[in-house]
């Protein structure tokens, strides 16, 4: 049997032992304190049984270091908060040397660094009905996030690829200077956000550009544009759109979620002009497991360009909460078109990733 065939088969029998052998964990409050800290640790394998560009395993780890302050609650600012975390990434570049994709079939794949990631304060008015934000920000935190497709690993469920891989937007794993406000009125809760355009220079937060976007949320339907201009920025605009819903609820607790994604940018400048995705997310389907959950999604991503075809990727994963210290996910993605090339071969992915949370 090849070797790069032994690795995820091996993962697998493991994590299904883990599975159902270990108890199931349900979490404590912790009492309520003004200094909050946490250590998360993910570590992920990624392996291509089929197709792609080499059929082999590369590894991604990132520590996430973060510590929050209540301002309230330390006496200070009432209903202020801030914020600072710490990256280091380290990064076999899955995609680019064993895939050929472009979403990315992980969300952690990243150069690998170690750098200062978000250092914002937020301030809340009126008992947390609007609230300002300024610093350095992570924009995919606040806006184009559908909160159910948060389960899948593929990049484009969590940002929209119109937006991700068509700008230098403030996002992972690069973050840069922004100033974002929200305001909720009559059930509607409106965004506004203006960052850098490149947050590679995070000293010019004017100069080289600025990307402004809005955003309209209400009820798990959300509508969204964005526009991107500046000194050495090719002016750019885009939309999106989310619906996220929940179809099914039973009495013992299980759900079924739905959710469907749009992004469109200008088709004639921009390597991707449309996304579509959709999905759907099973919870506490298993009595005794209350806090796993599983789902199967699509991402496809429209290409321009002669020869060029759009690039879907077919996901279905399983995250299982194994201990308070300990989540894993086994993941599987079909990606069809890998970088939107009709002639390159379609790719078979197994990806499994641990969450740590060691402190």
């Amino acid at each position: 049997m090849p070797k790069f065939r032994t690795l995820p088969i091996f993962l697998t029998s493991s994590f299904l032992a883990l599975v159902y052998m270990s108890p199931a964990w349900a979490g404590s409050l912790e009492k309520e304190s003004a200094i909050s800290t946490s250590i998360l640790l993910y570590t992920e394998s990624a392996t291509v049984l089929k197709g792609g560009l080499a059929h082999a395993t590369r590894y991604n780890n990132v520590i996430e270091g973060s510590l929050k302050a209540d301002t309230g609650i330390a006496g200070l600012w009432p209903e202020g908060t801030a914020k600072i975390s710490i990256y280091h990434i380290s990064s076999g570049r899955p995609s680019m040397n064993l895939i050929g994709d472009a979403q990315g079939a992980s969300n952690l794949d990243a150069p690998p660094e170690t750098r200062v990631y978000e250092a914002w304060y937020r301030q809340g008015f009126e008992s947390g009905k609007a609230h300002l934000k300024a610093g350095i920000v992570d924009l995919n935190q606040i806006f184009d996030v559908t909160d159910d497709a948060a389960l899948f690993l593929n990049a484009s469920f969590g940002i929209t690829p119109t937006i991700s891989l068509n700008t230098s937007a403030s996002i992972y794993p690069l973050p840069g200077a922004g100033v974002v406000a929200d305001a909720k009125i009559n059930g509607f809760t409106g965004l506004a956000g203006i960052f850098q355009a490149h947050p590679q220079n995070r000293q010019n937060f004017i100069h080289n550009g600025t990307m402004r976007i809005i955003e309209i949320d209400h009820d798990g339907i959300k509508a969204g544009a964005w526009q991107q201009s500046g000194a050495v920025t090719s002016s750019d605009s885009g939309l999106y759109g989310i619906v996220d819903k929940t179809l099914y609820q039973s009495h013992n607790g299980a759900s079924l979620a739905g959710f469907v994604q749009f992004g469109a940018s200008r088709s004639s400048i921009n390597q991707i002009p449309y996304y579509t995705g959709g999905g759907l997310v099973l919870t506490s389907f298993i009595s005794s497991r209350q806090n796993d959950a599983a789902g199967i999604g699509f991402a496809n991503a429209a290409f321009r360009g002669p020869g060029s075809a759009a690039e879907t990727a077919i996901e279905a994963t399983y995250s299982a909460v194994i201990s308070k210290w300990l989540t894993l996910q086994p993941d599987l993605q079909l990606i069809l078109h890998p970088g939107g090339q009709k002639a390159t071969p379609r790719a078979l992915v197994f990806l499994l990733r641990a969450q740590w949370t060691l402190f």
